[in-house]
């Protein structure tokens, strides 16, 4: 009796500019919705605790007078309370930050280097359009002022533009996107959620910025949109996204720099 032919392997996703040639890890069961849920709003509550930490320390950043050294040391408590947030959720489901993609990326630090300054540059461009198309529909933009005297604050703004994209990817495109997307997923079908996901968790991250008003609301969604595409097609690693975030912080801050 002739031995039964082995099946063939299913193929590996053919790997491109953004798209790495190792399969990624299955995610892991999650509990009901409902529990799913009632996890983000503790999450959530207590990334708001971080936030209120920040401000009892005494770095309260004024968005109508924005300095320096409060935005860094506001910063710097968020970044670090928001990693240990992330850490001790995806901990009591025996998670690391390396399943919602906080981790080396797959193609080399160079390539998502170089690919996140160019998406960071042209995610700045876009939002510039979206903004004005805003104010265009007669929306109004929130009163933020800040001035940069020298190089320093902007050595000092740039830094905290980067810490804010490392903590807001890992916490938004991050954790939140992979929590929201098993609350949308259809039974049995584990990716059809991203949509829905992307979407709530881009109107969340543009609240974040109401102080910018219904301008900078619309603007930071459409940016939230466009780095959760990033994600995507970086096969979930946040490195190209947090680059790029940190890019398009610069951009605002490099502005502000030369009309000062």
């Amino acid at each position: 009796m002739d031995p039964e032919p082995e099946s063939a392997a299913p193929e590996s996703p053919k790997a491109g500019w953004w798209v790495s040639a190792d399969p990624v890890p299955p995610a892991p069961t999650s509990p009901g919705r409902g529990g799913v849920l009632a996890e983000i709003v503790v999450f959530y509550l207590a990334l708001m605790l971080v936030a209120l930490s920040a401000a009892a320390m005494g770095f309260e950043p004024d968005p109508e007078d924005l300095d320096a050294g409060e935005l860094l040391g506001a910063q710097v408590v968020v970044a670090i309370g928001s990693v240990f947030l992330v850490r001790a959720f995806l901990g009591w489901r025996d998670e690391r930050l390396r399943d919602v993609g906080c981790a080396p990326p797959p193609r080399g630090w160079r390539h998502a280097c170089t690919v996140g300054v160019i998406a960071g540059l042209v995610i700045k461009v876009l939002s510039i359009g979206v903004g004005m198309a805003l104010l265009g529909l007669g929306l109004e933009a929130g009163d933020v002022f800040f001035e940069l005297r020298d190089a320093s604050d902007l050595g000092v703004f740039a830094f905290g533009g980067a810490l804010a994209g490392f903590s807001e990817e890992l916490v938004y495109r991050g954790y939140l996107l992979s929590r929201l997307e098993s609350v949308f997923a259809r039974r049995g079908e584990p990716g059809s959620g991203l949509l829905w996901a992307t979407c709530a968790t881009s109107l969340v991250f543009g609240s974040g910025h109401a102080y910018q008003g219904a301008v900078g609301v619309g603007m930071t969604a459409s940016v939230g949109v466009l780095l959760t595409l990033l994600v995507v097609l970086a096969r979930r690693n946040l490195v190209v996204a947090m680059v790029a975030h940190a890019v398009f912080n610069l951009c605002s801050f490099l502005f502000v720099y030369a009309v000062s």
